[in-house]
């Protein structure tokens, strides 16, 4: 558990002096139980922040953060960048995951209460294409 803490405080320190991220989680088996094999990290980008600049992160943003995290905790490391991850993703990181920082908690909760409602608004489309899918997997 100390161990855990150590991951996490580590993480929660390198991601914060990071000035273009706004908040993060820490979610998946690492928050869930002891066994853990990998360590989820989700983060959101500040708008005006553009990870896409080739010059600045050649070989991409979430590969540098990736590398640089994982020589930190000596983990394999899961890196979502919320901004642009599929709304089921951040429904889950968003409930289920750990609050490791937010540097604007206004802006966060109200990302926040945009991702829930968004995520409610879309259940009827994820239900028909789950009816769908069944439909297709039973008639291969």
């Amino acid at each position: 558990m100390i161990y855990k803490a150590l991951i996490k405080n580590n993480i929660n320190h390198f991601l914060q002096s990071r000035p273009e991220i706004s908040f993060a989680y820490i979610f998946g088996s690492f928050t869930q139980n002891e066994n853990y094999h990998d360590v989820d990290i989700a983060v959101y980008l500040n708008k005006n922040f553009n990870k896409n600049d080739l010059k600045k992160f050649p070989y991409g943003y979430e590969s540098i953060l990736i590398s640089e995290l994982t020589l930190l905790v000596r983990k394999k490391i899961d890196f979502v960048v919320m901004n642009n991850a599929d709304i089921t993703l951040q429904q889950r990181i968003i409930n289920k995951g750990a609050l490791l920082f937010s540097k604007d908690d206004l802006y966060r909760i109200a990302y926040e209460n945009l991702i829930r409602k968004l995520y409610i608004d879309s259940d009827n489309i994820r239900r028909i294409k789950r009816k769908y899918l069944n439909q297709k997997i039973l008639n291969a």
